[in-house]
């Protein structure tokens, strides 16, 4: 079959951005909502104590969208503020990674009670996986990840203006997991399979 041939038997459509036509409609679908999980082993976490975060996913009849997990918390600096004499910056967390995944040493999920993945050295790999990113993708979850008055955030090293924590000062930050489990694009039945997410920090994270 010549390309031709095949081309005029080919159906004629518009591109998405100059097609205004009503999208299909899935009746089934009737609402979509924000829930919010607490971790089950503790409130407080740090190196020298409680460094493993368990969070307990299930609902009765809703789906889960795996691309929409994101993990929110608050980083205290616990470090002494500087006396007088010394500068403000004394004691500051400066980030070094794109997100505060760095601070994580591994990611494990089951599901249904069966181990589905378990991710070793998960903050070199997701900061590897970040670098490979688009500038403008990595500069959005640099942002979206620390916070703060990143204005000056430079394109081509985004953690290079990241505003530091201060001693005794804190900053609620933002993860998005790195999980080919959650990313695959599929919804996850919760009431047919729980998920058990597990976190552990690093030993030198500062927490």
């Amino acid at each position: 079959m010549s390309l031709e041939t095949h081309i005029a038997g080919s159906e004629d459509r518009l591109i998405d951005g100059l097609h205004f036509a009503g999208r299909n409609t899935a009746s089934y679908l009737v609402n979509r909502r924000d829930a919010t999980f607490h971790p089950s082993s503790a409130s407080n976490f740090k190196p020298s104590g409680v460094r493993l975060m368990r969070w307990s996913l299930a609902d009765q009849a809703g789906w889960l969208d795996g691309n929409s997990v994101r993990l929110i918390f608050t980083l205290n600096n616990l470090a002494p503020a500087p006396t007088q004499g010394q500068a403000a910056a004394t004691n500051a967390i400066w980030p070094i990674t794109d997100t505060p995944a760095g601070m994580f040493r591994c990611l494990r999920i089951l599901g249904g009670g069966s181990e589905v993945e378990n991710l070793e050295d998960y903050g070199r790999v997701h900061q590897m996986f970040s670098l490979l990113l688009p500038t403008n993708v990595r500069m959005n979850s640099v942002i979206e990840g620390w916070s703060g008055d990143n204005t000056a955030i430079a394109a081509d090293e985004p953690t290079e203006n990241v505003s530091a924590i201060f001693a005794q000062a804190s900053r609620t930050v933002c993860v998005q997991l790195l999980s080919p489990f959650l990313s695959q694009g599929k919804y996850i039945p919760m009431s047919m399979m729980p998920l058990t997410l597990e976190l552990e920090l690093d030993e030198l994270a500062a927490a």
